[in-house]
């Protein structure tokens, strides 16, 4: 079962980033309901690679429509970006926890992150659209 469901009040606005934004939460979905299982340890570190390749991927697009809309913050919002990476990165880097471990801490990370970004950085973009 799903922990984070995507509503429309998420949106922004704009087809390509709300389609990231749902695939994000999928990607969360999968290491939530993997976490805990005989197969969530080794999940984590497969969706840890995928999740650092989307992320950058999105990343980049949605920097790209921030500056081209003359976005306010964009600079404060990239430092956001950057830090969800550094941090992911520091996750799939993690030695001494087991898979298991990891993938509670990267459900806990990521969750509370995509709820946050989404709803209040993410938000704030979409009056620029």
């Amino acid at each position: 079962m799903s922990l984070l469901t995507w509503v429309d009040a998420y949106s922004i606005g704009n087809e390509e980033i709300d389609g990231h934004h749902k695939k994000l939460f999928d990607m969360f979905n999968i290491l939530y309901e993997s976490s805990g299982t005989t197969a969530g340890g080794s999940i984590v570190y497969s969706m840890l690679d995928e999740l650092l390749y989307y992320a950058d991927y999105h990343f980049k697009a949605e920097e790209q429509l921030m500056i081209e809309h003359n976005y306010v913050d964009t600079d404060m919002h990239m430092i956001r970006h950057s830090y969800f990476i550094d941090t992911v990165m520091g996750l799939r880097r993690s030695e001494g926890l087991g898979g298991d471990e990891l993938a509670k801490e990267t459900v806990k990370f990521l969750g509370n992150w995509l709820l946050l970004h989404v709803t209040k950085e993410d938000s704030k973009i979409a009056i620029y659209f």
